[in-house]
């Protein structure tokens, strides 16, 4: 079954599917409409209840880009971007500490390299890997599901194409 999709590619968040019988163009319009009303009320509150997380939520309306969309085509738009983030350098402390919230998913060490997932996903399979290379900490959105977006992965083709990572490209 071919299935279409209206989405906020800038969110990257589905807001129907398109049911059968239905034109995919009054879909989006519904979603254009919706999202109108959306705003005005992300404005209503940011004026009673003024503070930063409502500013976030009415920014991120008005930003809104609705596309029709085969679902295939948007779950390859939102794996290119989790997947794409890049990866950081993070403290020792934030290491131990995100190792500490949940029990850790995945924990593992390959060549060398230690690594954990954190059990909350942020959609579907993904989710921050964190990893210790020595005395190095790391942290990069994965696919838990597929090993070969995992840190490790990183780490070693950096170790051959840069010979190290000393600078801390990746």
């Amino acid at each position: 079954m071919y299935e279409i999709v209206v989405a906020d590619i800038n969110s990257l968040k589905i807001w129907d599917f398109v049911n059968e019988g239905e034109s995919p163009d009054e879909v989006l319009e519904n979603a254009r409409k919706d999202n109108v009303r959306e705003v005005q009320r992300w404005e209503e509150l940011c004026k009673i209840y003024p503070c930063d997380e409502y500013d976030v939520y009415l920014k991120n309306a008005k930003e809104a880009e609705y596309k029709i969309m085969a679902y295939g085509e948007f779950l390859k738009l939102e794996r290119d971007y989790y997947l794409n983030l890049p990866m950081k350098e993070v403290t020792r402390e934030i290491f131990d500490e995100r190792l500490d919230v949940l029990p850790p998913l995945k924990w593992c060490t390959i060549n060398g390299i230690e690594m954990f997932c954190l059990r909350e996903m942020t959609t579907r399979t993904y989710t921050d890997q964190y990893a210790r290379d020595g005395d190095k900490f790391y942290c990069k959105t994965v696919d838990v599901a597929d090993k070969s977006t995992w840190i490790h992965n990183i780490l070693l083709d950096n170790t051959i194409t840069y010979g190290g990572n000393e600078n801390g490209v990746f």
